[in-house]
């Protein structure tokens, strides 16, 4: 269910739409001047990730695992691929297998923002706390307005019953995105906890 609702959120589908669309730009803007088979190439890639990413917005997430596959056979040194693999996977309640491939995005790409915070939630699912601050803190400071990291990153001070710093977390979250329900019931747990 929080896989789910993580990648129903609009902020996440947004986000990972326009980082494909901003590199796959710069795949077809250089594609000219390339050879005939490169060209070819960066084609079938593109026209594999934008399949596989409307794939995860349907929900088919099997079949976007293997065009993540396909893709990842065409460039194994692209984080890309690895990234449509572990969202879905992750969605199909699959962590280990998700971790592994989240852990291939950073390893090529050691800023992706998604990879890092995906990689946080799912040790606060299996309640490995300091693992996920971990990873968290890292996405954060890579994206400081992801609301849902620092609800997250709430979520990891409350456990380890830093409670002022759990209600700064979630106050930050509530500024970024004042609309979510979850937010405001996190933070009056924090009050509940303090006896506020």
């Amino acid at each position: 269910k929080n896989a789910k609702k993580l990648l129903n959120s609009r902020f996440q589908i947004k986000g990972f739409i326009l980082f494909t669309l901003i590199l796959l730009s710069y795949f077809l803007i250089t594609i000219e001047k390339l050879p005939y088979e490169e060209q070819k190439k960066r084609r079938d890639f593109k026209e594999k990730i934008t399949k596989a990413q409307q794939l995860i917005i349907n929900q088919d997430y099997s079949n976007s695992i293997q065009l993540g596959f396909q893709s990842n056979s065409i460039y194994p040194n692209h984080w890309l691929p690895h990234l449509v693999i572990g969202v879905s996977w992750e969605a199909l309640g699959e962590p280990q297998k998700a971790l592994k491939s989240y852990f291939e995005v950073i390893k090529i790409n050691p800023r992706s923002f998604f990879a890092l915070g995906h990689i946080g939630e799912i040790y606060i699912q299996q309640k490995k706390w300091n693992l996920a601050k971990t990873f968290l803190l890292q996405a954060k400071a890579i994206n400081p307005t992801s609301s849902i990291t620092y609800n997250y990153l709430g979520q990891t001070e409350l456990k380890s019953n830093n409670l002022d710093k759990a209600e700064e977390m979630f106050l930050t979250a509530i500024k970024l995105d004042n609309q979510s329900g979850d937010f405001h019931a996190n933070l009056a747990l924090v009050y509940f906890v303090k006896a506020d």
